[in-house]
């Protein structure tokens, strides 16, 4: 099962193992149940595994938009008007 949230897929644990295979590492956290909790409710997951990948795949994806902004902050004037002229 893959649920789609903002351009981000999260896999379910045993599909991930599929994927993933050696990858991934067994470990142990101690992790706030309340948050992980909110967490889960907030990117559909249902399984620790899933909401804590599903968690770190949003601070990647927020991260790579982060330097996104910061590469059109730091466009030149006439890259700037050839994009606002191609949204006419």
């Amino acid at each position: 099962m893959v649920t789609k949230l903002a351009s981000i897929r999260i896999y379910s644990s045993e599909n991930l193992k599929r994927r993933l295979g050696s990858l991934m590492k067994k470990t142990s956290l101690y992790i706030d149940e309340d948050r992980l909790r909110a967490v889960g409710a907030l990117l559909g997951t249902s399984s620790a595994t899933d909401t804590v990948n599903g968690a770190l795949a949003e601070i990647e994806a927020q991260d790579k938009r982060r330097q996104l902004v910061e590469r059109m902050r730091n466009l030149s004037e006439t890259d700037a008007r050839a994009i606002e002229s191609s949204w006419d």
